[in-house]
């Protein structure tokens, strides 16, 4: 998945890339990692199991989207 805002008065261009490996594991835990760039610098990064067993790639992708979203504004 990708985000992409650009303010363009001020040049600010924030870019975000998520991704989610669905029951990667053989707890079938997904495995799922993101990045947040600001303008062209690497401002936030993680990768991590998720906590909970998802049933389909879609909800696997949107729990951990939430997670990385909630995580940039914190």
């Amino acid at each position: 998945m990708s985000l992409f805002y650009r303010k363009t008065s001020r040049g600010f261009v924030l870019r975000g890339y998520a991704d989610t490996d669905f029951a990667g594991s053989s707890d079938f835990k997904s495995t799922s990692g993101y990045l947040f760039k600001v303008n062209e610098c690497l401002e936030r990064w993680s990768t991590t199991k998720q906590e909970t067993v998802a049933l389909s790639t879609c909800k696997a992708e949107y729990v951990f989207l939430a997670l990385a979203v909630s995580d940039l504004f914190l």
